[in-house]
């Protein structure tokens, strides 16, 4: 259950989470977690997840918290080199069948930009790891003036 991609940070967690617990964060004040799965993965149902850090955490750690988030952010170039160069890393059918239309309305690429250290202006962090900027393929950045 417990997977992380550094040595010594799960117990870090661990301990932080508990300091957080003895002044009153997950009790009196909310404390919310975000799980966001390590490799080319998808997370599971958040209600399920949710439930099972509850029980797992307060069970074996003494911790207690509000709410459990999952996101999916895995950086985009970096799937595409596990995945072999094929873009394939998360199968298209696996993303569809949990695809919730619910949220397309708050999607950041909709409203907001990303600015690439030179300037370049992309209109997703996706597009920028892409290295796909606005207007591709002619590349528009601040410096340009275009």
């Amino acid at each position: 259950m417990w997977q992380t991609t550094r040595p010594g940070v799960f117990e870090k967690s661990i301990t932080a989470l508990r300091k957080l617990n003895g002044v009153g964060y997950g009790t009196r004040l909310p404390l919310n977690l975000v799980y966001n799965p390590v490799g080319p993965k998808l997370p599971g149902p958040q209600a399920e997840l949710e439930s099972d850090y509850k029980e797992v955490l307060a069970r074996d750690f003494g911790i207690v918290f509000h709410r459990l988030f999952t996101i999916t952010n895995q950086p985009i170039a970096r799937l595409r080199k596990t995945s072999g160069g094929t873009g394939n890393g998360i199968p298209i059918l696996s993303c569809s069948l949990r695809f919730n239309p619910a949220t397309v309305e708050g999607l950041m690429c909709r409203n907001t930009l990303s600015v690439g250290y030179r300037g370049e202006i992309y209109d997703c962090d996706f597009n920028q790891m892409l290295q796909m900027p606005l207007g591709n393929p002619k590349p528009r950045s601040f410096s340009s003036g275009t």
